[in-house]
């Protein structure tokens, strides 16, 4: 849906990481890396590994093609999402081994009209 919503736009990619097989003419899925353009910035949306692409950390190469696809249309920031008091110790390193500005944003919040 997402992608239907913004094909106009072109701010929405997908990057797919594949390993070639022995025959080298089949490309075997790793996993997927969804982001989408706003503003200045690129944001990670979704992402997905099969066993394989977790053992051989294809997450890394996705990752970095998907910072680069970003600097290169011009975006000054990727955001590589949240974390919270649940988030797993190995997204945690992950997500702080970019180096990146870590800043918190005010949360969920309640309104209503007194009018």
């Amino acid at each position: 849906s997402l992608i239907r919503e913004n094909i106009e736009n072109s701010n929405i990619h997908l990057f797919v990481a594949y390993k070639l097989s022995d025959k080298k003419d089949i490309k075997i899925p790793l996993g997927i890396l969804l982001s989408v353009d706003h503003g200045s910035t690129t944001s990670f949306l979704i992402g997905y590994l099969n066993k394989y692409g977790r053992e051989i950390n294809a997450n890394y190469q996705l990752f970095w093609h998907a910072i680069i696809y970003g600097k290169e249309k011009g975006k000054k920031f990727f955001d590589l999402g949240g974390i919270t008091e649940n988030t797993t110790k190995g997204i945690l390193q992950f997500k702080r081994g970019f180096n990146g500005e870590q800043y918190n944003l005010v949360g969920e919040a309640w309104g209503f009209s007194i009018i």
